[in-house]
């Protein structure tokens, strides 16, 4: 048991669980540099590109509301990532909200 190392972790990265379904079960990492989706295997099933610097990845903070995983930070719009059907995955901005109307950031 304990811990199991599953991929190189990116620079500056954070480490967010994503359930799917009581089947599928993710790690998301993001980074300044990349958001990655990983298996629990290590494998990295996506690869997106990061809107976050170094500073709002160390602010950001999370909910996952069914497939959404919402992602806040004071100095960005709210963010969310999804999986559909197929199993792609894709970030967004939420509704052109901003993160501190919806969450707040420490």
């Amino acid at each position: 048991h304990g811990m199991r190392r599953v991929a190189a972790a990116l620079e500056g990265s954070l480490l967010l669980p994503y359930v799917y379904s009581t089947n599928d079960r993710f790690l998301v990492e993001v980074a300044p540099s990349l958001l990655r989706v990983l298996s629990v295997e290590g494998d990295v099933v996506a690869s997106l590109p990061s809107v976050w610097t170094a500073a709002d990845v160390a602010a950001l903070r999370h909910k996952q509301v069914n497939s959404m995983l919402f992602l806040a930070c004071p100095t960005h719009e709210l963010m969310v990532l999804k999986r559909d059907d197929e199993g792609m995955f894709s970030l967004a901005p939420y509704g052109g909200m901003r993160s501190s109307g919806i969450f707040r950031c420490a």
